[in-house]
């Protein structure tokens, strides 16, 4: 049976992490013939993350949660996650929601058809007001064409066979 690592660094993210986790098992349910770990890795949380954590380690034995001393950023929390998977292939996402699970059977089925690496793009995005003023101000030119009325969607991309 194929093995999919989900790892997913975490920081901050109590509010959001019983539905993730909700989601990421509906995600795993809908593709029975595949297998599903999810790396939960804290990098440092002072909320209430780790505790989350381990609560869903005893309900969910495809859990696994992983917890830093002190916050080292996202990247090195992903390669911390990238330590303790042990899947055929890797999914990262956030914790906070902003990527959405039921992308994940798609970018599966795409892998199996032999892609080697396959990204999710964000094609909108819908930010408060004050955000869109400092976006424009960071780098006016990024901003053509772009909607703040649209709602973030995503598309699976392939990069490469």
């Amino acid at each position: 049976m194929t093995l999919v690592s989900v790892v997913v660094p975490v920081y901050f993210n109590a509010a959001s992490l019983r539905s993730l986790v909700f989601r990421l098992q509906n995600v795993a349910t809908c593709i029975p013939e595949v297998g599903f770990e999810f790396v939960f890795v804290d990098d440092g949380s002072g909320d209430e993350s780790f505790s989350i954590l381990r609560e869903e380690i005893f309900a969910d034995g495809r859990i696994k949660a992983v917890r830093l001393s002190r916050n080292f950023g996202n990247n090195a929390a992903v390669l911390a996650g990238l330590t303790y998977a042990s899947g055929h292939c890797l999914v990262t996402m956030s914790a906070d929601l902003q990527d959405p699970p039921e992308l994940i059977p798609d970018m599966i089925a795409r892998w199996q058809q032999g892609f080697e690496i396959v990204v999710a793009a964000r094609q909108g995005r819908q930010d408060p007001w004050i955000s869109q003023g400092w976006r424009g101000c960071a780098d006016p030119g990024r901003t053509a064409g772009w909607s703040a009325n649209a709602p973030a969607t995503y598309r699976p991309a392939e990069a490469r066979r």
